[in-house]
């Protein structure tokens, strides 16, 4: 098994650029690369192996991001306790 996250974070942030943008050939080219890789991949199967691709959704542009954590902690619903001490084991 393989996660390839570079298509999450190329599609997120480079959206607008996937059709004439200023990142348009890096976006092709990026794809082009994962197709060969892929096809790398699927030259190596034997014959009773199977390959399969899945996608765990859609992609649209991102504006913001968020560090949910660093919300959480500033809001003041998180509380970090000390990690135990030898003494208190």
């Amino acid at each position: 098994m393989a996660v390839i996250m570079e298509t999450d974070r190329i599609n997120h942030f480079f959206w607008d650029h996937k059709e004439n943008g200023e990142f348009h050939k890096e976006f092709i080219d990026f794809y082009g690369k994962l197709d060969e890789f892929i096809g790398e991949i699927n030259r190596r199967l034997h014959e009773d192996d199977e390959l399969i691709i899945a996608s765990d959704h859609g992609f649209c542009d991102i504006k913001q991001e968020i560090n949910i954590q660093r919300w959480f902690e500033r809001n003041n619903y998180t509380k970090y306790i000390p990690s135990p001490t030898q003494e208190m084991l």
